[in-house]
């Protein structure tokens, strides 16, 4: 292994390369392989400098339906739920990952960008991935409007509803706040369609407000496709105008 800040001519073991130091690339067209790597020199800092976080995904995605796209041959070893994706059907569009599912001969990717992108059936091109955190351009939070519920007969008019979430490693974060009228025959709960499912049912106290008549604690019980809200004491809703709640919490993709 050479000094640091000189050329790198051999590594016989993993180093950290240093700022000043110069990797040898060779041009494609030199056939030669020449030592001066025809004569071009790359720093740590040439190949990081400018980089928005995306890769190129160097393999044709083909639409399968508005959320879904397939690639030819097993990529479950490069592609997993939380990952993130650029791609470009007339404008820009970005979706996070949340399945990878290979079937001979193909690899089935689903996503979700919640209401604000989906797949048209239309050619896909120049499509990137990441794994970083924040690349560039990715949206901070999607925007889903989630289907409500009510227990038995009862029904919640919805009327200030906004769902947003994000995925962070494999858990995705939610936060939500509903307004609406009830009506019919009073029940105990209100479900809310989950924008990705979760990985296990689970039940559990979490931050959660309600405002039916008055403002009170509740309970949110977590299934694989919905939450549902329940009122502190698991007391029926009342029934009437300005009936809120609202949601904060993660769980697992």
């Amino acid at each position: 292994m050479s000094e640091t800040g000189s050329r790198i001519l051999e590594l016989t073991e993993i180093t950290t390369v240093a700022d000043d130091d110069e990797l040898v690339v060779v041009d494609v067209s030199d056939t030669t392989y020449s030592a001066e790597g025809t004569n071009k020199r790359a720093t740590k800092e040439s190949f990081f400098s400018g980089w928005d976080g995306w890769i190129s995904a160097g393999e044709t995605w083909t639409y399968a339906s508005a959320t879904t796209f397939t690639i030819s041959g097993d990529l479950t070893g490069k592609y997993q739920k939380g990952d993130k994706i650029k791609l470009t059907q007339t404008t820009a569009k970005y979706f996070y990952i949340v399945g990878v599912a290979y079937a001979d001969p193909n690899t089935t990717v689903t996503v979700t960008a919640g209401d604000d992108y989906s797949l048209a059936n239309a050619a896909i091109t120049s499509p990137y991935y990441s794994k970083e955190e924040n690349p560039q351009g990715f949206p901070g939070v999607f925007l889903y409007t989630a289907p409500l519920t009510p227990g038995g007969n009862m029904t919640y008019t919805d009327t200030t509803s906004k769902l947003f979430f994000s995925i962070k490693g494999q858990h995705v974060i939610l936060n939500y706040a509903a307004g609406g009228t009830t009506g019919g025959t009073a029940s105990t709960y209100i479900d809310v369609t989950l924008p990705v499912a979760c990985l296990s049912a689970s039940s559990y106290w979490t931050a959660c407000m309600i405002r039916d008549g008055t403002y009170q604690g509740g309970l949110i019980s977590v299934g694989t496709t919905y939450l549902r809200v329940y009122k502190e004491g698991l007391a029926d809703w009342t029934l009437g105008v300005t009936r809120q709640f609202g949601v904060s919490l993660s769980y697992p993709l």
